[in-house]
């Protein structure tokens, strides 16, 4: 049987900042009269740093923007009032339009603080020496601080930009080529123990296991068929950064259950060659990848995680007829024209139409009501979802209702019972019928807010009433919440407990030499399934696959593949899920 080989083209580049473009003054726009400055937010900044830059308050950047009420969010341009304190302003930004990151990055401390009344966020921010934005980035719930709160405290870790580290990197990096070459010659293999490392470690891998991880034995494969298929996986696994952080540890993981995922493809008779190029995080750092000759053999490219490096890897896959998966962003804006891109997480907005068409096909016999806001400005931003819902509601003969806030829970018990007027019992009272199935939407992922309504829900007290509830929801924790059955929709599996994922963790366990790091969804999960789907439906139709992609479930994934016009293909596959107070109670 042909072995395996995976090679790691690995980049020694210094990290570079771009080009600072001249001085200029911020864009600006006129409305009734009013002068404002139109500002695109950048990576990790929030209110307090915009509020700063341009000397005005939190409050009157939603006021003039009505949509952050929810949120700031990356990209996102905003009208800031031009003042007397902010008119003489102007920007210095990189090429490509975007700041430059911070000198330092944030970690949790371990420590906890106590917030005791008339406290501030600015307050305790100057005490620990951390932003306004550090805390809430730990904290997202201090956006409405209250005395008593406990916050998990951030610490500062400094990016050290001195000749002495980037001489370190080079030296590391120089140390990892020449464990990948020893392991060519050797064909060394990765040791099989159970021992888990220090779990307080900020490194994944070490010296030791770099071979490990990135090289197993191989004989070169020269020939190409249907049952031979050679993989490039770019990823920004940047082992030459001295300080790690999660992302960086989650591509790994990625990487390694593509590993897992190869070597049950190779005992079912495919010969499967996988190079994995680290990549960084840069436009620069990526383009000496680009040039390598060997990346035109590639079949398949999995990559890039960052949206910023997707349109030089989507030009080039284009260029040379490579598929080309996008496994982390759902924002691929060269997928419209590129029929060589396949996008594995779909916008929400895009699973909307097909959520809506299930589940108005699942409410047969219920009553949906849909909260409406109280507060005059505040509109829910799940709005689209409740728009396309109605009509195939209607169209069904199922009753719809809006609601208010605060009347939420008298409106919902008031369905409790409905008395049958169609006939009496023998002692001539009117009989009453089971009380009436509700399905509660909340059209809203907007976590204060949520916060408020999780109140009214604990005081429903009809029985038949299920919540229906969008993704974001999982991540804020909140539960009361769940204190009703909640309906959802996601783009991966939960909590995927099957013989399959049992299998692959003991498999990981076993090949890496310690447990896969456990999260939601699983990094490791989610690469195993990426490359068992993406090597079958090769192994299938070859050169021609995509047209033959098959709806398929994996462990983590869903696939069910949707072109773009006549450009790529946008991943809709979708779980449904019903979660009570102690987990999932069905999964679909």
């Amino acid at each position: 049987m042909k072995k395996l080989i995976f090679a790691i083209a690995s980049v020694c580049l210094l990290l570079a900042s771009g080009t600072p473009a001249l001085a200029e003054s911020y864009p600006k726009t006129t409305e009734n009269g009013k002068e404002y400055y139109l500002y695109k937010v950048h990576k990790s900044e929030g209110f307090y740093s915009i509020g700063k830059r341009f000397k005005i308050s939190r409050e009157e950047i939603v006021r003039y923007n009505p949509e952050t009420a929810e949120g700031i969010k990356l990209g996102q341009v905003l009208k800031i009032p031009v003042n007397n304190d902010n008119k003489s302003l102007t920007f210095q930004e990189a090429e490509d339009g975007y700041s430059q990151l911070p000198d330092y990055e944030i970690e949790d401390s371990g420590k906890t603080h106590r917030v005791k009344a008339k406290e501030t966020l600015y307050g305790i921010s100057n005490r620990y020496d951390v932003s306004v934005d550090d805390i809430l980035a730990l904290n997202p719930q201090a956006v409405k601080l209250e005395a008593g709160m406990v916050l998990r405290v951030p610490r500062k870790i400094n990016r050290d930009r001195t000749e002495t580290a980037l001489e370190s990197r080079r030296l590391q990096n120089e140390q990892e080529k020449a464990a990948v070459e020893f392991a060519r010659q050797t064909e060394a293999t990765v040791p099989d123990t159970t021992g888990v490392p220090d779990p307080q470690s900020p490194f994944l891998v070490d010296e030791t296991d770099i071979a490990g991880v990135f090289t197993e034995a191989a004989d070169e494969i020269g020939k190409h068929g249907l049952n031979s298929l050679r993989v490039a996986i770019m990823m920004p696994f940047s082992l030459d950064s001295l300080n790690r952080d999660n992302n960086m540890n989650h591509f790994v993981d990625f990487y390694r259950g593509c590993l897992i995922a190869a070597d049950s493809l190779v005992n079912n008779g495919m010969d499967i060659t996988i190079d994995a190029y680290d990549i960084g995080k840069t436009a620069m750092e990526l383009s000496t990848v680009l040039a390598n000759p060997d990346l035109k053999k590639s079949d398949i490219i999995i990559g890039p995680a960052y949206s910023s490096q997707i349109y030089y890897v989507a030009d080039y896959a284009k260029t040379h007829g490579i598929r080309l998966v996008v496994p982390f962003t759902n924002n691929v804006k060269e997928i419209n024209d590129n029929k060589y891109i396949f996008q594995i997480l779909c916008p929400q907005k895009q699973l909307f139409d097909k959520v809506s068409d299930y589940y108005a096909g699942q409410w047969s016999g219920k009553t949906v009501m849909i909260v409406k806001p109280d507060t005059i400005g505040i509109t829910y931003n799940k709005r689209d979802f409740t728009d396309l819902l109605i009509p195939k509601l209607q169209s069904r003969g199922i009753p719809v209702t809006y609601i208010p806030e605060t009347g939420l829970p008298d409106c919902v018990d008031s369905l409790a019972a409905v008395i049958d007027t169609a006939g009496t019992s023998s002692a001539g009272i009117y009989a009453r019928q089971p009380q009436k199935e509700i399905v509660l939407i909340i059209p809203t992922s907007n976590r204060p807010k949520l916060m408020e309504l999780s109140e009214h829900l604990t005081r429903i007290n009809n029985k038949g009433v299920t919540v229906f509830a969008f993704p974001e929801w999982d991540g804020y924790q909140l539960k009361e919440l769940y204190v009703k059955p909640v309906q959802t929709f996601n783009s991966y599996k939960p909590d995927p407990i099957n013989e399959e994922t049992v299998n692959f963790f003991a498999i990981y366990n076993k090949k890496f030499g310690k447990p896969v790091k456990q999260t939601r969804p699983s990094f490791a999960l989610i690469g195993y399934d990426i490359m068992m789907y993406f090597s079958e439906q090769w192994q299938q139709n070859g050169k021609g696959m995509e047209q033959g992609l098959e709806a398929e479930t994996k462990t983590q994934l869903s696939f069910d593949f949707e072109r773009q016009g006549n450009g790529g293909y946008i991943n809709k596959g979708v779980f449904h899920d019903l979660f009570g107070m102690d987990g999932i109670i069905q999964s679909n």
